[in-house]
């Protein structure tokens, strides 16, 4: 018996400066994307179809905003 199966799992992409409404001022935010993987066994084998999620997530305070949010890179 073979079990495969699809996982998906979040990676960050870039790093930088956004705007966060919810705290009121500039925050560290980073770039985030969501990957479909094709398992094998419950073990990531590789990636299957493009990002499916894109977003920026403030670092201090958790809220996510689209991706056009972030304005500078560190």
């Amino acid at each position: 018996m073979v079990i495969l199966g699809l996982r998906s799992r979040v990676k960050t992409s870039d790093a930088g400066t956004i705007y966060c409404p919810r705290c009121g001022t500039d925050r560290h935010g980073t770039a985030e994307g969501q990957w479909r993987w094709l398992t094998f066994f419950f073990v990531p084998i590789f990636p299957v179809g493009p990002v499916t999620v894109r977003h920026v997530r403030c670092d201090a305070c958790g809220a996510t905003y689209p991706p056009g949010s972030l304005t500078g890179r560190e």
